[in-house]
């Protein structure tokens, strides 16, 4: 492509490319009248807020180019653009300093904009006029004539893809506005929906996940797919057992007494390990996981925490490793909503489930002690509840084994995510609150039985293991994970609600996955606060600062 730094001016004649659309009717079991025109995305301009009083030719082409798309069963598509782009200029003062790309929807929303490269975040500005946002990726370092740059960038779209119920239609183009020698339109649909037609013909296809490939195209190639498909409400995932062979006799996460094994307390991990199969399965993976497997590499990954419980986090974290590569990303751990659920499943994605409530006498809550994994929706005895794989019980419903109740849900997707979190871990006596660099807190603090929510995406978990056997009390925890934190200082305040020994545990994941670990443990008596703090970085250099009490 060859454009000049004034192509700002290009704006003008984009706005004009929004399009009119008519929403799909359903008749009958068939989708009918389809939009008259697909919605639109390309190039706008480059070196956006650029000195203009310099004139130069600038030219450009893509050396590779990928749109992937994973959809979401309200028409939501989370959309990542793979770009390795090369400054093909003759003129040695023709750099390049960002990339624009406009994006016209008519819902107009758009959210979870971010980009990286192979050294971090990137930053990102934004533009919108009326449906089309216009969003420039600014580059870490010019791109001279000859160099070649690799970075991605991500958008999430509300109502993507059009349609209502179970009908539904991904219908759009792509105009790179460029030459391309390498170009991939990915399309991940529910893998649990019906595909009914594909046009154009895919080049390649993993079940729900079709592929358009483009070789060598020039400026003017474009890509306007449609694909309807319908949804579904259940979900065909692998059962485990906790106490099968070979696994159910292996040490359980860090214990060392041969009768702490998979079989008494490996629910969790059991239901994580269904999870990663699935994933892999819908993605036609062949490196599958079992639940020992994963319990070996959780025990040295810093998989569970000092007390024994499993880091939820961490199973995306295993699931995406070579030479797994499969592409699974945590969502949330919080507590036990059905309209969630049933968009996670609608979706294509199983959940965890936290069941079977007890009750703490110390902290006076309810806990959940087993987990399973929900598998559709179903009914029984004329009552709505949820399929489940449950790793004690086998094939069930929540309805039969738990009287339709939960107490917490942790959620995985497929699209690739930041995978940047905090992780906090307690164990009784004690509650804590964490507050972030904008004051914002999350937890509880027992002194004015207040729960903190304000820390977006943090939720403050009770967790709890029970023996299978029923020989040993349940293991109790408090946990709270915080997604895409804020880079700087974290106080964590901890209050004792009793008297005696406790761990409190920090753990950082940045933007590539690595991850860092820090153990804080002493006594408190009732009534007690005891201050922390721990400062986080997008990139995994952690500083853990002294200890102060007060």
């Amino acid at each position: 492509m060859k454009a000049r730094i004034f192509v700002r001016l290009l704006l003008a004649a984009i706005v004009l490319s929004v399009t009119i659309l008519s929403y799909p009717v359903q008749a009958g079991s068939d989708l009918i009248q389809e939009r008259s025109q697909p919605t639109t995305f390309g190039i706008a301009y480059v070196n956006e807020g650029r000195d203009v009083s310099q004139s130069f030719d600038l030219t450009f082409e893509f050396e590779f180019l990928r749109n992937s798309v994973g959809v979401w069963s309200d028409g939501k598509g989370d959309l990542l653009l793979e770009q390795h782009i090369k400054n093909t200029s003759t003129d040695p003062a023709a750099v390049m300093e960002s990339m624009t790309w406009w994006f016209n929807w008519p819902s107009a929303d758009y959210s979870k904009i971010h980009a990286l490269d192979g050294k971090g975040p990137l930053k990102t500005t934004t533009e919108t006029s009326e449906t089309v946002i216009f969003v420039t990726v600014n580059f870490r370092t010019p791109l001279q004539p000859g160099q070649t740059y690799k970075f991605k960038q991500f958008i999430t779209i509300g109502e993507m893809i059009f349609g209502s119920g179970d009908y539904w239609t991904a219908n759009w183009g792509i105009y790179p506005g460029s030459n391309v020698k390498s170009f991939e339109q990915v399309l991940a649909l529910p893998a649990n929906s019906t595909v009914t037609s594909v046009t154009p013909a895919v080049s390649e296809r993993h079940g729900n996940i079709l592929i358009w490939r483009g070789d060598n195209t020039t400026g003017d190639y474009s890509l306007v797919i449609e694909v309807p498909y319908v949804l579904s409400d259940s979900i065909a995932v692998g059962l485990f057992l906790q106490g099968a062979d070979p696994w159910g006799d292996d040490i359980y996460a860090h214990n060392t007494e041969p009768s702490d094994t998979m079989a008494r307390w490996g629910c969790l991990i059991t239901s994580g390990a269904m999870l990663v199969n699935y994933f892999a399965a819908t993605q036609d993976r062949a490196n599958y996981t079992d639940p020992g497997v994963l319990n070996t590499w959780m025990i040295n990954n810093s998989g569970y925490d000092r007390l024994y419980y499993v880091k939820h986090a961490w199973f995306g974290k295993y699931a995406r490793q070579t030479p797994r590569d499969i592409s699974m990303y945590w969502n949330s751990s919080a507590g036990y909503d059905t309209t969630l659920l049933d968009y996670y499943l609608r979706s294509g994605y199983p959940v965890i489930l936290g069941v079977k409530p007890e009750f703490d006498p110390v902290t006076k809550r309810y806990y959940p002690s087993h987990w399973v994994v929900a598998t559709g929706k179903t009914t029984g005895d004329g009552v709505d509840t949820y399929s489940i794989n449950d790793p004690i019980y086998g094939q069930t419903t929540l309805k039969k084994q738990y009287l339709n109740n939960a107490l917490a849900m942790v959620t995985f997707s497929a699209s690739e995510a930041n995978q940047q979190l905090l992780y906090f871990a307690a164990q009784s006596p004690i509650h804590f609150v964490i507050t972030d660099p904008l004051e914002r807190k999350a937890g509880y603090d027992p002194t004015t039985d207040t729960l903190y929510e304000e820390i977006p995406g943090a939720y403050y978990l009770y967790e709890g293991l029970s023996d299978a056997f029923g020989k040993q009390e349940p293991r109790v925890a408090k946990t709270l994970t915080i997604p895409d934190p804020v880079d700087g200082p974290y106080l964590i305040t901890v209050y004792g609600i009793g008297n005696g020994a406790y761990t409190m545990e920090a753990s950082a994941m940045d933007w590539q996955g690595v991850t860092m670990d820090r153990i804080f443990t002493g006594t408190v008596t009732e009534g007690q606060v005891i201050t922390y703090k721990v400062t986080y970085s997008e990139v995994i250099y952690q500083t853990f600062l002294p200890i102060a009490v007060r």
